[in-house]
């Protein structure tokens, strides 16, 4: 420090600019120990609380090495069910507290709030239990499958709002999960057009929300809710409809094989226009 006090005063003869002023203001208020680090090795163990080995367990974190992006890999030598690994921190003056969390096959994150140590414990060795989450079902697992149109019957009502009753026998929709089990893809083919949606379940708020689109320029975006028999009812507003209307889509089940989907048409205050579509779908894979 004595050393810091010969330079500042030498370095204070000089004539003083706004930068060199803004240089000693750093050097008085942040003397050099305020960036110092200091290294401490911690041991990480974890039980998996599972007959199988070779899982890929790791572990992240907040602060270098550790990233809430990338794990650190964790090992079982002894086949004992216990994962553990050993990491070098060099600990920024000021922290005071790690947070971490395991997580298991890359994407699935243990149940809970992150884990929180401090890091001036006496110890070095951490011991915890992997916290396994509830594994989610799908809300929309009924849908999953191919679909036809029952009958081929078809009812809708035509601009005067008066209801016209049609075959269409090449109407199909198929139904799959796309890569989480949170969501489903509708893809349809009516025979005179083409569309696909896109369903998502928000567990927090418990709604499901849908994204569409048809025939090239006629797309959706709804919100709406699925009971726990897999019924759904959504509030779909489309592009290019700028007086407030919208549709609501209800989808009952008649049984595990059979659904009928009907589709209302609201105006900007709330009422029924007249106009809607209803079908009866039945699965045929």
């Amino acid at each position: 420090m004595s050393n810091n006090k010969h330079n500042i005063k030498e370095f204070l003869m000089q004539p003083m600019t706004m930068a060199s002023f803004f240089m000693v203001a750093v050097i008085i208020i942040f003397p050099e120990h305020c960036f110092s680090q200091h290294k401490k090795k911690l041991t990480f163990n974890v039980d998996m609380n599972t007959q199988k080995t070779d899982l890929n367990v790791q572990l992240r974190g907040d602060f270098a090495p550790l990233s809430w992006y990338e794990g650190l890999k964790l090992s079982d030598p002894d086949k004992d069910g216990i994962y553990t690994v050993s990491v070098d921190f060099e600990i920024p003056e000021g922290i005071e507290f790690l947070n971490y969390k395991y997580s298991l096959n890359g994407d699935d994150w243990e149940a809970g709030q992150n884990r929180k140590i401090s890091i001036h414990d006496d110890s070095n060795i951490f011991k915890d239990k992997f916290r396994y989450a509830k594994k989610l079902e799908n809300p929309f697992k009924k849908f999953i499958g191919k679909w036809k149109l029952k009958d081929n019957n078809w009812e809708y009502t035509n601009e005067d709002l008066s209801v016209r009753y049609i075959k269409r026998p090449n109407h199909f929709i198929i139904c799959k999960e796309v890569n989480t089990v949170n969501s489903v893809l509708l893809v349809v083919d009516t025979g005179a057009s083409h569309g696909s949606a896109y369903w998502i379940y928000d567990a927090d708020k418990k709604e499901m929300n849908s994204l569409s689109s048809f025939s090239n320029n006629r797309t959706g975006v709804g919100t709406g809710t699925i009971d726990n028999k897999g019924n759904i009812e959504s509030k779909v507003r489309f592009q290019g409809v700028n007086d407030g209307r919208y549709r609501i889509y209800v989808y009952t089940w008649i049984s595990e094989n059979e659904y009928i989907i009907k589709s209302y048409e609201y105006d900007k205050y709330d009422k029924r226009t007249g106009s809607y579509y209803s079908g009866t779908f039945i699965r045929i894979d």
